[in-house]
Order: C-alpha cells, then sequence, then structure tokens
C-alpha cells in the first residue's frame, strides 16, 4: 500500500502538557481546544482519540500507539505536512549518518511509560516515526548545505520535489521554534476521489502542496499509460488513426491548475 507519511510540528512540552496530561486528567481536553480554536467537531474528534490513547497497555510498541495518536492529535493543532512516500526514517534506518538528528521517544515522555517498547522510527503502516527536536532541525539545514553525503542522500530519499515539501515542513516547524514528529497513515489521501481520502486528524490543517504532488504523479502515470495504450490500439488497428485525437480527463487533469484548484478548494474550503 505504500507510505503515506506526514510531517506534524509539536512543542517539546506538548507531548507531557497535552498528550499525556490529557490522557490523565480527560477534562484538560476543553482547555486544549479553547487554546488552539477547535471547532466542536474537532474537540469531539481529537477526544475520540484521546480516548483509543488511554486504552494502550504500556507493553505494546510506542510507535504502534502512543506516538501515532500524538501525531493525530497534533494534526488538530497545528497545520502539517504530507509526503508520499517521503520517509526521514528511511535515511537513519539506513545510514548512521542520519541517526543524530533523531531523538528517541523514551527521553519526551513522563516517568511511567519509560518502560514502554519504543522503536523511534516508522516499522509498519499506522504508526509513529521518528522525532526532530528544533536544534536537530536548524542542523539538519545547515548541514545539507555542507555537507555532500547529507545533501544527496536527502535528494535520493525525497526524490521527484519531495524535498521541496519537506523543507516547508521543517521550515515551518522551525519558525514556530517548535520540533518534527513524523508519523504514516494518519492521512491517506485518494489522488483520484479526494472525497475518498481517509483522515485521523484535521484534514483542512494539512497542507495541500505534497497532495497536490502526489495527485500530479498519478496523474502522469495515467496519461503515460494511456498513451501506451493508444499506441498500441493504433498499431493493430489502422482504422484508428483516422479518428480525431483525444485527450484523456486524466491528462487534462494532470495539465490543469484549475481542475486541482477547484479540486481542492472544495474540500480543503480555500
Amino acid at each position: 500500500m505504500g507510505w503515506d507519511v506526514s510531517y506534524h510540528p509539536i512543542g517539546r512540552d506538548d507531548i507531557k502538557n497535552i498528550y499525556f496530561k490529557t490522557l490523565a486528567e480527560p477534562s484538560h481536553a476543553r482547555q486544549v481546544a479553547t487554546d488552539f480554536g477547535l471547532s466542536d467537531d474537532d474537540y469531539d474528534r481529537m477526544c475520540h482519540m484521546l480516548d483509543v490513547g488511554r486504552s494502550f497497555d504500556k507493553s505494546e510498541q510506542f510507535n504502534k500507539t502512543h506516538a501515532f495518536c500524538i501525531a493525530i492529535v497534533a494534526g488538530f493543532l497545528r497545520s502539517y505536512h504530507y509526503i508520499r512516500g517521503g520517509a526521514f526514517t528511511f535515511l537513519a534506518s539506513e545510514d548512521q549518518a542520519f541517526e543524530r538528528y533523531i531523538t528517541s521517544w523514551r527521553e519526551l515522555v513522563p516517568e511511567d511509560y519509560k518502560d514502554c517498547i519504543f522503536d523511534d522510527m516508522l516499522t509498519e503502516n499506522y504508526c509513529g516515526g521518528v522525532y526532530l527536536r528544533h536544534e536537530n532541525l536548524v542542523r539538519l539545514k545547515q548541514d545539507f548545505q555542507t555537507d555532500p553525503h547529507i545533501k544527496q542522500r536527502l535528494e535520493q530519499v525525497f526524490s521527484h520535489e519531495r524535498l521541496d515539501v519537506f523543507w516547508q515542513a521543517v521550515d515551518s516547524a522551525i519558525e514556530q521554534g517548535l520540533d518534527l514528529i513524523e508519523a504514516t497513515e494518519v492521512i491517506t489521501p485518494n489522488p483520484i476521489q479526494f472525497e475518498q481520502t481517509e483522515c485521523y486528524s484535521k484534514l483542512t490543517n494539512c497542507d495541500r502542496a505534497g497532495i497536490v504532488l502526489y495527485a500530479m504523479a498519478v496523474m502522469q502515470q495515467i496519461t503515460e499509460l494511456q498513451a501506451s495504450t493508444d499506441d498500441s490500439a493504433a498499431a493493430t488497428t489502422p482504422e484508428h488513426a483516422d479518428q480525431p485525437d483525444s485527450t484523456s480527463s486524466a491528462a487534462q487533469a494532470a495539465s490543469s491548475g484549475s481542475w486541482l484548484g477547484r479540486l481542492f478548494s472544495r474540500w480543503f474550503g480555500r
């Protein structure tokens, strides 16, 4: 099914003072909702995820339970970014040079949660991934400019313009003085029928750049497939050559900014 990766800015104290505090004191959710201006619907959905968080056993893997829920809750509070298949985990798990940028979740949780099982990276779909502190985001940006190896590996993992979206997520967190959480399947866009997109968090808080990039890539693949099919049909049935050339709706969508504009204005409301 691939990796639908998202990056969520979060304050370091938010993990204890918002997520874990609200697990222990459910009434605190109302104050969080007031502080961040949540609608009643978003408040109810956030509370549901917090109820899920209360159901977890501490013997379960942290990234598949609390880290995933923390990312979802963070998505109700602040804007976040989506990158299809672009996971920092791929770098940190394969290249020791990138381990220096990540922080163990064990350092961030209350004492009574430190016995959880911590992987600190994505291990499967529907889980939390790496935690990138603000100072390490700054360091990563600096190293990208001065370290050829870091630059090359980032460009490999975040290819096809996805690095631009990753830097948008990093820059947004840095500007706000926040850290960054990686997660997968918080949002699962349907690039053809966006109304079928699945999102556990606040959909309209997801920056549209990464979803547009994903949709355009899918449209290009469909267009190429259509062109290949048309070429094969023309070679086997010459009479089709006299018919007017037609452009598939997918090709028109991929080449038309207005098509994507209408799509996202409908579902994102802006």
